[in-house]
């Protein structure tokens, strides 16, 4: 039976019980090092950046403005979100920009030339963000330094790219392609030198979605439309597969739709979106996965920092 995306809100979810903080997070454990999760969830019908402990507590509002926010991303540092935020401004059409802002929410800006861009993502180094942007009527990849300077466009294909992403040291650029499919949401999973050179798909399916590197550099990690062995059931769960395109890995099954995926800097936890816009953690092997109560409003868009160390 064929499961597409269904995240849909069946309602008024319940307001779980979490503590929102607006102060500073600190080390939950008095001495570091540590990480957090940035996510999205809706504060009066608007998606804003929040950030917790990957035990889903000591949430934090980062942004508190108009426009929807999507797709947080991480400074190496951990210091900085980078994200990006779609206006409507009375016109029958959003469109969306850039942002960054520290973490405490302080210090907001907007990274110039990047009208109609979206899912950005940060350079290893710390100075340049690759995105995808709509330039034309097109899909494609970028890349620009993080004061504006400097757009580069990666790829030209007359088909979609989008959903870029870094390798550890920066030397190469995952994406998503829809030039090998037929249908709307076909995609592959290409890899890139980070100045656009030798493209490559490694892996192809039905349907693709938010495909992302492992920090640690060993894994691309996804969801994507694949059967269930030993059934006649197709679900959207997580996967791996090493850059090489080897070592495909399922790591969910489950009639939710699960995608967002982000691992841990450690490579041993993964976080993820499913159903009606609920967060979870699951190992790394698919083991022990719980729902965190986040929000518990339409939570997702997670996305897991680099390691912080304590103070």
């Amino acid at each position: 039976m064929h499961k597409f995306l269904k995240i849909i809100i069946l309602g008024v979810l319940p307001l779980l019980s979490c503590k929102e903080d607006t102060l500073t997070q600190a080390d939950p454990n008095g001495n570091g090092p540590y990480s957090l999760i940035a996510f999205t969830s809706e504060v009066n019908g608007n998606p804003q950046v929040f950030t917790m402990f990957p035990d889903g507590t000591n949430i934090i509002q980062v942004t508190n403005d108009g426009g929807r926010k999507s797709h947080p991303d991480w400074s190496p540092d951990a210091s900085q979100i980078v994200y990006a935020a779609d206006y409507f401004n009375g016109m029958p059409q959003s469109y969306s920009e850039l942002y960054v802002i520290n973490t405490d929410g302080t210090s907001k800006f907007l990274i110039p030339n990047t009208r109609d861009a979206r899912h950005p993502r940060w350079s290893p180094g710390g100075t340049k963000i690759a995105f995808e942007q709509s330039l034309n009527g097109n899909w494609d990849i970028y890349v620009i330094t993080t004061d504006g300077s400097n757009k580069t466009r990666l790829t030209t294909d007359p088909a979609v790219d989008n959903t870029p992403d870094w390798s550890q040291d920066g030397s190469q650029i995952s994406f998503q392609s829809a030039r090998d499919g037929t249908q709307r949401f076909d995609g592959s999973i290409y890899i890139m030198n980070q100045d656009g050179s030798e493209q490559r798909s490694i892996f192809f399916s039905p349907e693709l979605f938010c495909s992302a590197w492992s920090q640690e550099g060993s894994k691309i990690i996804f969801g994507a439309l694949q059967p269930v062995p030993g059934t006649t059931e197709e679900y959207v769960d997580i996967f791996t597969i090493n850059p090489d395109g080897t070592n495909l890995t399922r790591i969910t099954t489950s009639a939710d739709s699960e995608i967002y995926p982000s691992i841990s800097p450690d490579g041993q936890r993964i976080v993820y979106a499913a159903g009606v816009h609920r967060l979870f953690v699951t190992n790394i092997d698919g083991s022990g996965a719980h729902r965190l109560d986040a929000r518990g409003r339409t939570d997702e868009d997670p996305s897991w920092s680099p390691e912080i160390t304590g103070q």
